[in-house]
């Protein structure tokens, strides 16, 4: 006798969530959560309680609720990325409950229309070509690195992420094969090598060794090695290090929250916001030395008696690198309840527009230039004012009268522009790019005439 299975009936909704959030990314796992938690939220219940209301109300009513839902995100002011994602949750779950029987109908909300501001068109194959050129034109061990980097970033179309994370044991060259660990899968995939990315390869190997690790490495003698460090040496010291009050250290994190500005203090604020993201290197405390190494002077001496770090060039340039952030991320975090998905973010941080009631410090404000009310719209500076901010550089003063400039007119018209230009006299002729050149050598005093030294330069001035 042949015995059949025969479902019991739809499934409990915890166990709806468990089937759609199984099998996902770490990282998909943890942004579907915080969204199906978000949308909880607004329905006012937990997770499992929220979403069984959800799923047992008709088709109009839920609906109803995600494009309510979609509203309250918009009036967060949350970015339409975030937003589609978590209609792209929402709209998921349901396509999986009406897949096993749990409700008869779809979400048939739409997304919130969003601008495509990543141009994924590529360099081109003209570009890389060049790229391939004036990557290999040292000649040494940094072109050969250099290049394969290239060539697999290319001719195999990966990800950055994905070629720092390539080992020598990912590697097969006698079948021509690379196995890759892709983004969102969570088993690595076979590529088939390409000639020429093969034969770059081989030749990065030739110079790397088949010891197994990273397939690409830093150079030079002082890979990996520690920076090195001048001063006087102390006494080892006993007990934790000494910080200040409301000063934590672990693990070389500070966290320093024993400054506090009030809320109408901008001033204040600004300087602080200037101090956070000043640069990684003072240049005034950059010096050559006689053997052609850059020395780094620190503010204030290390606890172990440091006071300067010695860097050769090329290192220099390698921990500067480290510190460059990638595209397109975000240069500063907030945690806590400042943190973008905080429960209680909407009861700190408050989005109001520019009203015509005057704040406090308005008579200061009033000492500034004319126009620098105007060089304001809402919560973003124009750039004049940005300028003379930043850079101390007041363009709209007028350097014969000491006058304030306003913008007339813009003329774009090509046939315009040149009968002003000539009528004052000037070239109507567009001026040749010039190429992109070195720093100046003035940039590092005492800067010894080194082979070292001379990476950092061209030999045209131009």
């Amino acid at each position: 006798m042949t015995r059949a299975l025969v479902p019991t009936g739809p499934p409990a909704i915890s166990d709806l969530i468990r089937t759609f959030l199984d099998g996902l990314s770490p990282h998909t796992l943890t942004a579907y959560g915080r969204d199906l938690d978000d949308f909880a939220r607004f329905l006012t219940g937990s997770r499992q309680e929220a979403l069984g209301r959800f799923f047992s109300q008709p088709a109009p009513a839920a609906n109803a609720d995600v494009l309510r839902y979609r509203h309250d995100l918009v009036a967060r002011q949350l970015a339409p990325a975030t937003i589609n994602r978590r209609l792209a949750a929402i709209r998921s779950l349901t396509k999986l409950a009406r897949l096993l029987g749990v409700v008869p109908w779809a979400i048939e909300v739409q997304d919130v229309p969003q601008e495509t501001l990543r141009d994924t068109r590529g360099p081109g194959v003209e570009t890389v070509a060049e790229m391939m050129r004036l990557a290999a034109a040292p000649r040494d061990s940094y072109a050969v690195r250099n290049v394969a980097m290239l060539r697999v970033m290319f001719d195999l179309a990966l990800r950055v992420s994905e070629v720092v994370r390539l080992d020598v044991v990912d590697l097969e060259l006698d079948r021509g094969a690379l196995w890759v660990s892709g983004k969102g899968r969570a088993e690595k995939e076979v590529l088939s090598l390409p000639a020429n990315t093969q034969e770059a390869i081989t030749a990065w190997l030739r110079v790397r060794g088949t010891k197994e690790g990273p397939l690409f490495l830093t150079l030079g003698p002082r890979a990996g090695a520690r920076v090195r460090r001048l001063g006087q040496p102390v006494a080892a010291a006993t007990g934790p290090p000494i910080v200040g009050p409301y000063q934590a250290r672990d693990r070389g994190f500070d966290l320093h929250a024993g400054v506090c500005v009030p809320a109408e203090d901008r001033d204040r604020l600004e300087r602080i916001a200037r101090y956070t993201l000043r640069p990684p290197v003072a240049q005034e405390r950059l010096q050559w030395t006689d053997e052609g190494q850059v020395r780094l002077k620190l503010r204030h001496p290390w606890s172990d008696g440091t006071t300067h770090l010695l860097f050769d060039p090329v290192e220099l340039l390698e921990r500067l690198a480290a510190l460059t952030p990638r595209p397109r991320i975000h240069l500063m975090l907030y945690h806590g309840v400042l943190a973008p998905r905080a429960a209680w973010r909407a009861r700190v941080a408050q989005f109001e527009a520019a009203t015509d009631n005057p704040a406090p410090g308005a008579d200061e404000k009033a000492k500034e230039p004319a126009d620098a009310a105007g060089c304001r719209h809402g919560s973003n500076y124009l750039w004049a004012e940005l300028m003379r901010r930043s850079l101390g550089l007041d363009v709209l003063a007028c350097p014969r009268c000491g006058g304030r400039l306003t913008l007339i007119a813009l003329i774009d018209d090509p046939a315009v522009v040149g009968r002003v230009l000539q009528h004052l006299g000037l070239s109507t002729e567009v001026p040749k790019a010039r190429p992109a050149r070195a720093p100046p050598v003035p940039l590092l005093d005492g800067a010894p005439a080194t082979d070292a030294a001379h990476e950092f330069y061209v030999d045209d001035p131009a």
